[in-house]
């Protein structure tokens, strides 16, 4: 879970990237981040990084205080949130398969466990057959598509795509938001910060618009409350009978049950003369 309560973030200079900004996203969610140029999209992400520190409010993801992580602890944070750049940020001399496997490197895998997960990624990503490829020889979509493989290699449980389709055609781009919808359905936090007002209409997902780095819009939904069962609702249905009639009736049915409550008089009086009355029937 993502939590932003109160955030507000100002840089040195005066400017207020965000501004008294709250929302919850869920786990397993998949949300668009929208909003013009400035609006404070990128600074969402960086503070979820902690490569800035809020001015004020708090921010939590997955029970833990980014405020209370200590500095050795940030790369255990960040690799469970995996960053997608709009200009990729990949390195230029390494290929597809090396751009993807130098993550899981540092994180200290064995060579087999490396190059297991990293086929498997790229397999999922649509790359197998580019593994061999630098970034130069690359087309816009498999660029982004190496982006997304390399931000997997950590296994994160939150994805945040900052602009990923900006720089693509719309049948690349649907591509690429397909491929975030499919990795969503793993069970992955998806976040996508995108102007692409075509894709945002078409997909049902939740928004949150920002407009000079405060939240103006947010489509979440309540959650749904399920419906009351047949059983329940009997439960909830009263019995039509008198106070005086259901200890009556109690009584008969459960004497050791209600021997110790408070019961009119006349009713145990009543009750104690039909009892002689069937036995000498």
């Amino acid at each position: 879970m993502i939590r932003f309560e109160n955030v507000t973030k100002e840089f040195p200079n005066g400017t207020i990237a965000i501004d008294d900004v709250s929302f919850v996203i869920d786990p397993s969610e998949f949300v668009f981040l929208v909003g013009p140029s400035g609006a404070g999209k990128t600074t969402i992400l960086r503070l979820l990084m902690r490569e800035l520190h809020p001015t004020s409010g708090m921010i939590n993801v997955d029970g833990s205080d980014l405020a209370a992580i200590k500095k050795r602890e940030l790369p255990l944070l960040r690799r469970q949130i995996g960053a997608v750049f709009q200009d990729y940020k990949l390195i230029s001399d390494r290929t597809v398969y090396e751009n993807v496997a130098l993550v899981s490197d540092i994180i200290k895998r064995t060579q087999r466990e490396i190059d297991e997960h990293v086929n498997e990624i790229l397999s999922l990503v649509g790359l197998e057959e580019k593994r061999d490829l630098f970034p130069s020889q690359l087309s816009g979509g498999e660029l982004q598509r190496t982006t997304i493989a390399r931000a997997l290699a950590t296994q994160p449980s939150i994805i945040f795509a900052d602009e990923p389709t900006g720089n693509l055609d719309q049948a690349t781009a649907w591509e690429i938001i397909n491929l975030l919808l499919m990795i969503n359905k793993k069970d992955t936090t998806v976040i996508v910060s995108t102007h692409n007002q075509d894709i945002v209409e078409s997909v049902d997902k939740r928004v949150i618009e920002l407009v000079k780095g405060r939240v103006v819009r947010d489509t979440k939904k309540p959650p749904e409350q399920k419906a009351p069962t047949r059983e329940s609702a009997k439960s909830e249905q009263p019995s039509g009978e008198t106070p005086q009639k259901e200890a009556e009736t109690r009584l008969e049915k459960e004497p050791q049950k209600v021997e110790n409550e408070t019961v009119p008089e006349e009713t145990k009086v009543k009750s104690q003369k039909q009892k002689r009355k069937k036995k000498k029937e």
